[in-house]
């Protein structure tokens, strides 16, 4: 089983999967302790996707695939064009735009919600997520 470790007032701590992590919460005049749950991914997800048409967006997932912490997605490095990232009615218009070798980190809670447009054919992704 894989360990989860944190540090905690310069210590390394080790985090049960199933326990609750103590967090203080720090304001302006007051502070309290509160529980927050880690969830720790099982196993990544990743993948190529291509953008066969310009102008089509394209998901990162056919299906439902619920995420944990977010999806890193990353333009190719031999893309002739940009790429857009955003949801299902991405487009060069409203596209959050990628250069060649460039990446973007998106938290969000399922990989099919993530959609790819491209301005040239056959222009791809790489994503890694958890």
């Amino acid at each position: 089983m894989a360990r989860t470790r944190f540090i905690r007032s310069g210590e390394l701590v080790d985090v049960q999967e199933s326990a609750p992590l103590p967090v203080s919460v720090v304001g302006e005049a007051t502070s309290q302790d509160v529980n927050a749950t880690v969830v720790v991914p099982t196993a990544p997800y990743h993948g190529v996707v291509t953008v066969a048409s310009a102008g089509t967006a394209v998901a990162l997932s056919d299906t439902a695939q619920a995420l944990a912490a977010g999806v890193q997605v990353r333009a190719h490095i031999g893309n002739t064009g940009l790429i857009y990232v955003g949801g299902d009615t991405v487009a060069a218009a409203n596209g959050y735009r990628l250069a060649q070798g460039e990446s973007v980190f998106l938290s969000i809670a399922d990989l099919a919600d993530v959609y790819v447009d491209a301005a040239e054919d056959g222009d791809a992704v790489s994503f890694l997520a958890s």
